[in-house]
């Protein structure tokens, strides 16, 4: 009986404090983007993948208006840039509160590991 009443007890306690799921899910942040200055070298592919998932964004002369790249759950991503315009070379950037480095390349590549947070956006100037 003493068992039951305790048995009991906490079932009610456990009811009346709710249950609640983990909150598993990523948030999304707004990636910006900052195309070449001289609006020459518009046109991109950049595609992120990370274990939220595979997202595509293609940019174009609106993209270089807005500087909104899209939407996207934070976490880490191989990030790919494709273009027709190598092999001219560029200076990409994954700029963010965290993680901010810069590459120079002059064909389509894969970057590997970026960390993807609010605040972060995507730089791609013309190369030198």
């Amino acid at each position: 009986m003493k068992k039951t009443i305790m048995l009991f007890s906490l079932v009610c306690f456990l009811l009346s404090s709710g249950f609640t799921a983990p909150d598993t899910a990523q948030a999304n942040v707004e990636l910006g983007i900052v195309l070449p200055y001289s609006g020459n070298y518009n046109n991109w592919i950049i595609t992120f993948t990370g274990s939220n998932g595979t997202y595509t964004f293609t940019t174009n002369d609106d993209t270089f208006d807005s500087q909104i790249l899209g939407a996207i759950p934070e976490g880490t991503y191989d990030i790919e840039f494709n273009s027709g315009y190598f092999p001219s070379g560029f200076d990409f950037g994954v700029c963010g509160p965290t993680y901010y480095h810069f590459r120079v390349r002059s064909d389509s590549f894969t970057w590997y590991g970026a960390v993807i947070e609010d605040g972060t956006y995507i730089q791609i100037d013309e190369g030198y």
